[in-house]
């Protein structure tokens, strides 16, 4: 308190430790043929890794056999932007062209073609797309995508779909109490980063369960996709209940907890920011002094071109 208070006196910006992507907290909301989009501003206007920092947000409900963009054209972004998907299922296009259902991921690197995406199921899909280069990284672009120069070209991932099919569920290393254990118990499923795709991790916590005191050393992103779920030590006091669709964004080295699933049925969570295990300290304690982060990224950016459509956002 008495840091937030001086940065104030001083002028200073006082970084965020927490963020909240929550129906009461939208920035801004637009609609389009099939479908609704509502969206959250990232920490920083620039192009910065996605979770490093709070990155800007969108959550998008499509109505079954409807696209993204409405004209069902394929199209590239001017920054990476990673797409959640909450519930439904979904298509993106040419470069993964398989269903993906509620806790899948797609990623595609600043300027590589991907979409449209068409919910091919028979409900409503809802999903979520982030991404480190601000708002207007959100707004897709019309092809052709750019071609390869000496600064891109080589062998490197440009596209990656996280799909939960292909990775099996192992036990969450953490301690779990027998009461959850019986339930059923914690449960992590895990892809690891390759080259520019970044690593992605799934969790699943049965009735009654919760991952004890802990922070990120590389800061986390948490997309709830079933059930529902409550994190304590953000806020002093207070427990926030996240459900299906919303976010929650944790800075590097912030410690917190328990995270755990508050509802009568399974929960789960897809995560991002596992470049480096969660770090379990005593109940209470936290990282002495300033705390320093290290990470390796790959940095992506298309320079727009004013012969290229942006299509509606």
């Amino acid at each position: 308190m008495f840091r937030a208070a001086l940065a104030g006196l001083l002028g200073v910006v006082q970084a965020a430790d927490w963020h909240y992507y929550l129906s009461d907290n939208v920035d801004w909301t637009s609609s389009f043929a099939g479908g609704t989009i509502e969206g959250w501003e990232g920490e920083h206007d620039g192009e910065n890794d996605m979770v490093l920092f709070y990155p800007a947000a969108q959550r998008m409900t499509l109505n079954p056999g409807a696209s993204w963009p409405a004209a069902g054209m394929s199209f590239y972004m001017d920054s990476d932007v990673t797409w959640v998907v909450a519930n439904g299922t979904v298509t993106f296009g040419a470069n993964a062209s398989e269903s993906h259902i509620e806790g899948d991921v797609f990623w595609a690197s600043a300027g590589s073609a991907h979409g449209p995406i068409v919910n091919v199921g028979s409900e409503k899909l809802l999903m979520l797309g982030v991404t480190g280069g601000g708002r207007k990284a959100l707004v897709p672009k019309s092809l052709p995508a750019p071609v390869a120069n000496p600064s891109t070209s080589g062998s490197v991932t440009a596209t990656r779909s996280y799909r939960n099919a292909t990775a099996a569920f192992r036990p969450n290393p953490s301690p779990h109490t027998d009461e959850c254990m019986t339930n059923g118990g914690v449960w992590n499923k895990n892809f690891p980063g390759k080259d520019m795709s970044p690593p992605v991790l799934r969790v699943n916590f049965y009735k009654t369960c919760s991952i004890p005191w802990h922070n990120h050393p590389t800061g986390a992103l948490y997309f709830i996709t079933q059930g529902s779920m409550a994190f304590e030590g953000d806020k002093d006091g207070v427990s926030t209940k996240f459900n299906v669709g919303d976010v929650r964004w944790v800075r590097p080295g912030f410690t917190y907890g328990p995270e755990h699933n508050i509802g009568d049925g399974l929960m789960s969570i897809t995560v991002m920011g596992t470049d480096t295990p969660p770090n379990f300290l005593p109940n209470g304690t936290k990282p002495a002094g300033p705390y320093q982060v290290r990470k390796q990224v790959y940095v992506n950016h298309v320079y727009d071109d004013a012969a290229h459509h942006a299509y509606e956002i």
